[in-house]
């Protein structure tokens, strides 16, 4: 077996997987989930680190840094995170095997 030979289905299944384990992956790198401009202080910062850039006269000075105490629903969305994208990395590994691995026999799974 081999793409090729695989059905619509499990070709389809297979982009999308792919298209959303991307989309996942920028979502848990990107360093921009929220900014906030006041004043000459910029404020931004990702799932799991924040980031301060001070603008003085002709200065800039950045600092970032990881959270500490967080709220349970900041910490429940980085779990989620997490998760999503290690069970997207799973779905993808059973398709890869499913679509390329020649002669695998469906009985195999149903041992009851």
């Amino acid at each position: 077996m081999g793409f090729g030979n695989s059905s619509l289905f499990l070709k389809i299944t297979f982009v999308l997987l792919i298209v959303a384990f991307v989309i996942q992956l920028l979502a848990l790198a990107i360093p921009y989930w929220f900014s906030a401009d006041n004043s000459g202080v910029e404020t931004y910062g990702s799932l799991f680190r924040g980031c301060s850039k001070v603008n003085a006269n002709s200065n800039s000075y950045k600092s970032c840094g990881k959270f500490k105490n967080l709220t349970s629903w900041w910490e429940a969305t980085q779990a989620f995170e997490v998760i999503g994208i290690l069970l997207i990395i799973a779905a993808l590994i059973l398709v890869i095997v499913v679509i390329f691995v020649k002669d695998m026999k469906v009985d195999a799974f149903f041992w009851v």
